[in-house]
């Protein structure tokens, strides 16, 4: 029995020093859309090509981003839809945040945001283990400084905290599936992932 448990634990600590231990705590849905491991995350580079750089961010707002079309059938691990294939900006008030924890979570950064008119949408910022050689560069170390500078304002925890924070947030959309989440939108588009957040007050 000693054995048997022996030979057990040897491969569990292997994979353990092979993958970050939050690499069992990544997303499913979407989730190579969510972390630009797409195999259409060229659409964000100039010419389709990794190699010439990100396209230039469009300027927007909440209320042009919740009014876009939701692309029809089932959202697959690839850019289906225009918006999805762009990088925005948007200001908004960042009014509530977590770490998505618990049976379902995946460790990102979920932040509810609203405008003036009260129109919501949800950016989100996934955890740096969940980001690694399979995200392009810069978008790989663009998403991590984005995460360090969230928690260099903020500590998120498994439980929504409130807040009153204007942000500029930068990163391509995404439409995700529909399950009553803080700030969803209409049509379920988000900022994800967020490769850019500067904090105005």
């Amino acid at each position: 029995m000693k054995h048997t448990r022996r030979f057990l634990v040897l491969p569990v600590l292997s994979l353990l020093l092979l993958f970050p231990t939050t690499a069992f705590l990544c997303g499913v849905e979407r989730w190579k859309v969510k972390t630009c491991k797409d195999s259409t995350v060229n659409r964000l580079f100039v010419g389709n090509n990794i190699a010439s750089g990100l396209r230039t961010a469009q300027q927007t707002d909440i209320e042009t981003l919740i009014g876009l079309p939701r692309p029809a059938g089932t959202l697959a691990n690839t850019r289906a839809a225009t918006a999805e294939r762009k990088i925005w900006v948007i200001e908004a008030i960042l009014t509530d945040y977590k770490k998505e924890t618990g049976a379902h979570g995946d460790t990102d950064y979920h932040l509810a945001l609203e405008d003036e008119d009260g129109n919501t949408m949800i950016a989100e910022i996934p955890d740096k283990g969940c980001v690694t050689g399979n995200t392009p560069q810069p978008l790989r170390d663009m998403i991590h400084q984005a995460h360090d500078d969230f928690d260099a304002r903020f500590t998120a925890t498994g439980k929504f905290k409130k807040t009153h924070t204007k942000v500029r947030i930068t990163g391509p959309a995404m439409f995700d599936f529909l399950h009553g989440q803080k700030g969803v939108a209409d049509n379920g588009i988000e900022i994800h992932p967020v490769i850019k957040i500067e904090f105005l007050n």
